[in-house]
């Protein structure tokens, strides 16, 4: 199960169990698109679920909604990365330390984890994110500032929006 709603960018997606988010689905034009993208991924439809995923759930779209309206995120929400590797985990983790407005490298952020050369392994994990904007992988990219490697609708065009969305109304 998961809920879909409409913002500001077009109809997004999240799916959560009572341990946290597990799934969200960035902007898709129709509501039929966030559905479908919601049911295609492994693991989009938790089986854990009772009243504290449904909150989970609807916190998690107003605060996506309030992003993409405003390119604020303060996520305070739990994550559910339930079968995730501990690579995968430890890329997610230096994601999300990445100031909103900011881009490093894939090559950068395997140095900050610790593997220098696994940049390559850093982006298959980041492809793997189930849970983007709350872990910003748009915030990672290609070698001289390259927009490279967006698995979500809109590929890296809505990458590169979402970087100048955050840029737009980033304030120190």
């Amino acid at each position: 199960m998961s809920v879909v709603a409409k913002t500001d960018w077009g109809w997004i997606g999240v799916a959560a169990t009572d341990r946290g988010i597990a799934r969200i689905a960035l902007p898709c034009r129709r509501r039929a698109d966030a559905l479908s993208e919601m049911s295609s991924t492994p693991g989009s439809s938790p089986r854990v679920r009772g009243d504290a995923s449904v909150r989970l759930e609807k916190k998690a779209i107003s605060l996506l909604a309030d992003y993409f309206r405003t390119g604020r995120m303060d996520w305070n929400l739990p994550l559910d990365l339930d079968g995730a590797t501990d690579f995968e985990k430890k890329v997610w983790r230096a994601a999300r330390e990445i100031p909103r407005g900011s881009v490093v490298t894939y090559g950068e952020l395997a140095r900050r984890i610790g593997q220098p050369g696994a940049a390559r392994a850093v982006g298959r994990a980041l492809g793997r994110n189930p849970v983007p904007v709350a872990v910003p992988c748009h915030r990672i990219v290609g070698a001289n500032g390259r927009l490279t490697g967006f698995s979500a609708p809109g590929g890296v065009e809505l990458k590169a929006r979402l970087i100048s969305h955050e840029r737009a109304h980033w304030r120190e």
